[in-house]
């Protein structure tokens, strides 16, 4: 498997939405980027607490022209439970991220271990994603822990957007 690299055009995407839509990111209308943040699953604390603070950054980076938004390999059930317990807002979150298709995406699957965790399921992603739709950015973790603060990610894509400062990573 090749590594998806920036200016490259993303694997194609389409899953369901809590709420009934369904996410198509070839048909995806954004501003300026689209922020997909993958977490673990309901099962995992850290994925919790995290989700729940971009839930509350939502509007500022709405405002610099970002568009956000949560995916996992969850369930309907589960994605329905971490939307609701975990109070994510109007944040949209999709689920059912086929296993093959986090694996085209450049995502660590890890193996369930015990009977609170999905057979397989994904470790974190952070994928910035511009027009086209084309990568510009990723950050893809084997593990849980580690994750950029998203105060810290709204001031490098408002410099990002200020400067017109290019994908890097691409050669």
């Amino acid at each position: 498997m090749d590594v998806l690299k920036p200016g490259q055009a993303m694997p194609p995407l389409t899953l369901p939405l809590v709420g009934g839509q369904t996410f198509d990111l070839s048909r995806a209308a954004f501003d300026k980027f689209l922020f997909i943040t993958v977490y673990r699953g309901f099962h995992c604390p850290i994925c919790r607490n995290y989700t729940h603070q971009l839930a509350t950054q939502q509007e500022a980076f709405k405002a610099l022209g970002v568009s956000t938004m949560l995916v996992s390999a969850d369930h309907k059930d589960k994605a329905e439970q971490a939307k609701d317990e975990w109070h994510l807002g109007q944040l949209p979150v999709a689920y059912d991220l086929p296993i093959e298709v986090a694996r085209q995406w450049g995502l660590y699957i890890s193996q369930g271990r015990g009977p609170k965790e999905p057979a397989l399921f994904t470790e974190p992603g952070l994928f910035l994603i511009e027009p086209g739709p084309k990568l510009y950015g990723a950050y893809v973790q084997s593990l849980p822990f580690a994750r950029p603060d998203f105060r810290g990610l709204l001031k490098d894509f408002a410099y990002i957007i200020e400067h017109q400062y290019g994908a890097r990573g691409t050669a």
